[in-house]
């Protein structure tokens, strides 16, 4: 199970690019941005205001945004951000953060289904072959038919696949 203290920071990290993110298309007010978020994301992203005030809160304390009240009708007053400078180069920052992390996660998670997809293929090729191999024979076998099968399999890796096979 995740940490407990983990999830919400990166929720509150990727809450934070979300904001700066649509206050770069526009000013907006709270609500605004909960419904915006949804929106924009098909719905896969939904906010609570209770989790969005905290977050532009300390955004404002940072500098990245600011807020102006519009009175709205007789009694509302709504409270608009507006993206600063400070927030833009934040954003850029943030972003580039974001997307090494990701890529990273996505390397070890995609990594794991080639390591599976390579014990698959020295598996299958100690069956299918019908004479006494090696491992590293079998290894070497798979990673030259999953090459030329495409999969993406390459002479690059026959160490780390053959060492999957048993070597």
């Amino acid at each position: 199970m995740a940490n407990k203290e983990m999830l919400p920071n990166f929720r509150r990290g990727v809450l934070s690019i979300i904001i700066l993110s649509l206050l770069k298309q526009e000013d907006m007010y709270g609500y605004q941005l909960v419904q915006e978020t949804s929106r924009q994301t098909g719905g896969r992203i939904i906010t609570q205001e209770g989790s969005l005030y905290p977050v532009l809160y300390k955004l404002l304390d940072m500098g990245c945004i600011s807020d102006r009240r519009v009175k709205s009708g007789i009694r509302m007053t709504r409270v608009y951000y507006h993206l600063e400078p400070a927030g833009e180069t934040y954003l850029e920052e943030a972003v580039r953060e974001y997307e090494s992390i990701t890529q990273g996660v996505m390397g070890i998670i995609h990594r794991e289904e080639g390591m599976a997809d390579a014990k698959a293929f020295c598996a299958d090729e100690v069956l299918s072959s019908g004479e006494e191999m090696s491992p590293l024979q079998a290894a070497a076998a798979a990673v030259d038919r999953a090459a030329d099968q495409g999969s993406g399999l390459g002479l690059a890796d026959r160490t780390s696949n053959g060492a999957l096979c048993g070597v």
